[in-house]
């Protein structure tokens, strides 16, 4: 008997080169470690009595299904069996019975049948796969669907058939008359002479064609676009409707006159094409009539020559475009005037002045009565029932474009000579009323929105003045920042906050003062410095209570050992270097203690 203690493969010796190591794994698996100091499993085998032991991935395994009797040499297999070539003299099926092989009966294309419990063929009936016809000598049957090919050809004696359901003729019937009952059914139909049709005709066709001079119908109305047999459309087929006309001019030109299905209109068009019954118009034809009847909204592009007379009666044009000169009586009451391109209004209002300028209101020296020359003034009353209803005098509207920038309202101050002494002023606001209750706004301006910058006034150039009197600003209150100064690099440089006991001022950055700065509530500040530009170090003190404060490399240190008791005015630290000690020193008592300088005092 042989007993194998278990050991880790790292635990065997490496055997030398051609030789090999037996041992048992610490998974209790029989191992051999190889001179390489590869390790190797012997498999493991599995599975019960008859069982077929098979490789179950990399293991030997057995199952209930492939078995294998050594006393009858019968193997079983319960589920399939796939193999490219079975030899055996005996083949039986699940109840015993023995399989019978046979070849093919016949020779090639000889349809095989049943002869007496054999296979059987015979040499006159066959099928050739190639034209898919089958060919025996006589057809006995009750219904023959498809077609009969005669073994001789043509049959031009055939002088009965019986009563046929269907008659289909892939040649020419030459007969005097033709008479059925039901359905006569043909490739092509040609009559020499006229065919009169009693009842209804029905086409199935793709394309109708009829090669006449003349056509006449007695139907007073004609319909087209329904479904078969004219029955109503039930969805929309995306398909116009109308006649498609031919003409020639230097080419062949379709023109069309119907219902456009996808615009909801009639259309004459000069040149269309045709594409799936959809009708692209590349011209529109002219539409000769004497009278026309209907609206006229939609009429566009009217030529002024064309236009002649006058509009009896007519009070008012809701909308009229015209390239020329309107000329009219005076107006005072137009209430609209549509869309217009540019308007100049005063006597000395002139488009070279301001070339790009929409409305240009102007005014010369003449006929003041204001105080002042105005070239525009926009007046507005609010809603004193709703307050949110505004009086807006002037509102302008400007949009940028891509990089372009949009202004609404844009005032230029310039000066008529280099010498004049008056202010020119771009925009002036200005309110002096007096009331209750309102505030006086003399410039008003709001932005929010950008995800970049909002600015409700913004200099592009110069400063801001106040010379003529003292100015007070006044703040939101209760807030952390009712007004901030900042640059796209460094937000809140000068921010002043009117929170509730918390009012004051703060920067992010810098605050240099040449004069002195009287703070009553504090100054807070995360860096302070000196004069010359020395930042002033304000630590806390470091360490817990007791503990003396050092010099720590720069920094205020401390040490759990290093103490001062202020009640006992006692210094406790484990060890103490001093040159010249005055006062009691204090220790534990020293067993060891062998050296002293001179005392003065000893107890």
């Amino acid at each position: 008997m042989l007993i194998l203690k278990q050991n880790t493969a790292a635990s065997v010796p490496t055997p030398a080169a051609g030789k090999g190591t037996i041992f048992l794994s610490d998974s209790d698996v029989l191992s051999v470690k190889k001179s390489s100091g590869a390790v190797e499993s012997f498999p493991t085998v599995s599975g019960s009595n008859t069982q077929v032991i098979f490789n179950d991935d990399a293991a030997l395994n057995g199952d209930a299904n492939f078995t294998f009797n050594k006393a009858t040499d019968v193997l079983t297999v319960t589920g399939n069996v796939a193999a490219t070539r079975v030899l055996t003299d005996n083949l039986l099926y699940a109840n015993g019975v023995a399989w019978d092989l046979q070849q093919p009966a016949g020779a090639n294309t000889q349809v095989i049948f049943n002869d007496d419990g054999d296979f059987g063929a015979d040499a006159i009936f066959t099928f050739n796969k190639t034209t898919d016809t089958l060919s025996v000598t006589n057809v006995t049957t009750e219904v023959l669907a498809g077609s009969i090919a005669a073994a001789n050809g043509a049959q031009p004696n055939i002088t009965s058939t019986g009563t046929l359901t269907s008659l289909s003729v892939t040649g020419t019937i030459g007969s005097g008359a033709i008479t059925s009952t039901g359905q006569v059914a043909g490739v092509d139909a040609a009559f020499s002479g006229n065919a009169i049709i009693t009842g209804n005709l029905t086409v199935n066709g793709t394309t109708t064609s009829t090669n006449v001079d003349n056509m006449t119908v007695e139907d007073p109305i004609i319909n087209l676009g329904g479904g078969a047999n004219g029955a109503a459309p039930t969805s929309n087929d995306g398909k116009d409707r109308g006649t498609e006309l031919q003409y020639f001019t230097t080419e062949a030109i379709l023109g069309f006159m119907g219902w456009d299905n996808s615009a909801g209109e009639f259309v004459f068009g000069a040149d269309v094409q045709n594409a799936s019954e959809v009708i692209t118009v590349n011209a529109f034809g002219n539409v000769h009539g004497n009278v026309f009847i209907g609206s006229g909204a939609g009429l566009s592009a009217i030529v002024g020559a064309n236009v002649t007379g006058t509009v009896p009666t007519a009070t008012a044009a809701d909308t009229a475009t015209t390239a020329g000169t309107v000329t009219t009586a005076a107006q005072p009451n137009i209430t609209s005037v549509g869309t217009l391109s540019s308007l100049a209004s005063g006597p000395s209002a002139s488009a070279s002045d301001f070339s790009g300028a929409a409305i240009i209101g102007s005014v010369d020296n003449t006929g003041e009565n204001l105080g002042a020359r105005i070239g525009l003034v926009g007046e507005a009353r609010g809603d004193s029932s709703d307050d949110t209803i505004t009086g807006i005098g002037v509102y302008g509207v400007g949009q940028s474009n891509g990089a372009t920038r949009g202004s609404g309202v844009y005032g230029l101050g310039t000066v008529t000579a280099t010498g004049d002494t008056g202010a020119a002023v771009g925009i002036r606001g200005v309110t002096v009323a007096t009331h209750a209750s309102g505030m006086n706004v003399g410039l008003y301006g709001r932005a929010s929105g950008s995800s970049v910058n909002n600015y409700a006034l913004y200099l592009a150039q110069g400063g801001i003045g106040s010379i003529e009197s003292s100015v007070a600003w006044g703040l939101a209150d209760n807030i952390d920042n009712a007004l901030t100064f900042g640059s796209s690099g460094k937000a809140n440089i000068f921010l002043i906050e009117t929170t509730d006991n918390s009012e004051g001022i703060a920067t992010t950055g810098y605050l240099n003062v040449t004069g002195n700065i009287t703070a009553t509530a504090g100054i807070k500040t995360d860096n302070y410095y000196y004069a010359n530009g020395a930042p002033v170090d304000f630590q806390q003190p470091a360490g817990s209570n007791t503990q003396v404060i050092f010099n720590d490399d720069g920094d205020f240190g401390a040490d759990a050992t290093f103490t001062f008791d202020k009640g006992t005015d006692t210094l406790s630290a484990p060890t103490v270097t001093a040159t010249t000690l005055n006062g009691t020193l204090g220790t534990a008592a020293q067993s060891g203690l062998y050296q002293h300088r001179l005392l003065q005092q000893l107890h």
